[in-house]
């Protein structure tokens, strides 16, 4: 039986007598502070949480967006965007009047899109029947598509700035949070960029999306 065997065995005796004021050493173990374990895993995971909570603001999960812009009225739900055609209100319904899926017809359209990438002055834009933005740039070569490869808008900041008179991460948006679903965004929060900041409502601005 070697010597670290032998101690186990005597420890083990020991804490079966209480006897451990007979051991010839001081033990006193020491244990991990679980609670500054939280705390340290919270820390790391923040700012995955914020980025993760202002994309569900832009896409309206678990409530609903209002793109404020002239020319079209947008109220994006759960991922989906629709048209107002008619006025939109600050309170449910959101929309006097009837909603139509919103749909990329016209290179304005893609003024209202909350989709994009952006590589040094160049943007992608996405259509609204894209699920996925594919943004890429290889030797110097940039490619924008959609979901299923299907094209997307790629244009300069100021060819941008030219269509559309701000460019997307100028844009405001406000977020309703429905309290009833289990996927809203808890408001207010000081960490999501709201310059109104209420327990009904986050208005905002888009992040600035680069890669």
């Amino acid at each position: 039986m070697d010597t670290n065997t032998l101690w186990i065995l005597i420890l083990c005796a020991a804490m079966v007598n209480g006897q451990f004021d007979q051991f010839p050493f001081n033990f006193n173990p020491t244990f991990p502070d679980v609670s500054s374990i939280i705390r340290g895993i919270e820390d790391e995971l923040k700012p995955l949480q914020i980025s993760d909570n202002k994309n569900r603001l832009m896409q309206g999960i678990g409530g609903v967006t209002i793109l404020e812009a002239p020319g079209k009225s947008i109220i994006i739900h759960d991922g989906t965007s629709f048209e107002c055609r008619g006025t939109v209100i600050s309170k449910q319904p959101f929309c006097l009047g009837f909603l139509v899926k919103f749909q990329t017809n016209t290179p304005q359209d893609y003024c209202f899109s909350e989709n994009y990438d952006q590589s040094d002055d160049v943007l992608c834009i996405a259509h609204s029947s894209h699920k996925a933005l594919f943004f890429n740039s290889n030797n110097g070569r940039l490619s924008c598509s959609g979901s299923n490869d299907r094209p997307a808008l790629m244009i300069s900041t100021q060819e941008y700035f030219a269509l559309c008179n701000r460019l997307p991460w100028q844009k405001t948006m406000s977020y309703f949070p429905d309290r009833q679903s289990p996927f809203h965004v808890p408001l207010p929060n000081p960490n999501l960029g709201c310059f109104e900041n209420s327990y009904d409502v986050c208005t905002f601005k888009p992040s600035r999306q680069l890669i």
